[in-house]
């Protein structure tokens, strides 16, 4: 009031305008978590994270000197789990008092990794390796996942020594 008149605004919804917003701003303040809601909260997501993520790994290797070598890591699928994602490496190394040529591959129930060759004159030692990863859905639990090594050669000698080491993570998941 100024001089002993009212002074109205212009718009004649400006003041309940203001108090909406200065009630939205006093609500927000309110709503905001507090520093221990916001751990509590990240350790809960941590915990259901821990119970959904179930790794699992599995090693395998045969010292055959007699190619081809398949090698088998089994693994079997967690209660409450429909689909894994994965990883498989396969490691040969071999040695041979002639040439030969070395591959190695994974073989999952879906993916094929490649062929990784190594080949030399003689003696020769060498190794060759492969990796496959990929996912797997619709899986039954207590059934088996079979992750599976092959290696073979060609050679125009004899192989002396030979390990072929097939390694799979696998993540299992609801």
């Amino acid at each position: 009031m100024a001089g002993g008149y009212q002074d109205f605004p212009q718009d004649p919804l400006e003041q309940l305008k203001q108090e909406i917003a200065a009630v939205k701003a006093r609500v927000a303040e309110l709503e905001r978590p507090t520093g221990t809601q916001l751990a509590n909260a990240v350790a809960e997501l941590q915990a259901q994270l821990s119970k959904t993520n179930i790794p699992v790994t599995a090693s395998n290797f045969s010292t055959s000197v007699t190619f081809p070598v398949t090698v088998s890591s089994p693994i079997v699928i967690p209660d409450g789990c429909t689909r894994c994602f994965f990883i498989a490496t396969a490691v040969t190394d071999a040695q041979s008092a002639g040439a030969f040529q070395l591959d190695a591959q994974v073989r999952t129930p879906i993916v094929s990794g490649a062929v990784v060759a190594a080949a030399g004159s003689a003696p020769f030692t060498g190794s060759a390796s492969t990796v496959a990863t990929g996912a797997l859905t619709g899986l039954v639990p207590g059934n088996t996942v079979a992750f599976t090594s092959r290696t073979g050669g060609v050679m125009s000698g004899t192989i002396t020594t030979s390990r072929t080491t097939l390694s799979v993570l696998a993540i299992f998941q609801p």
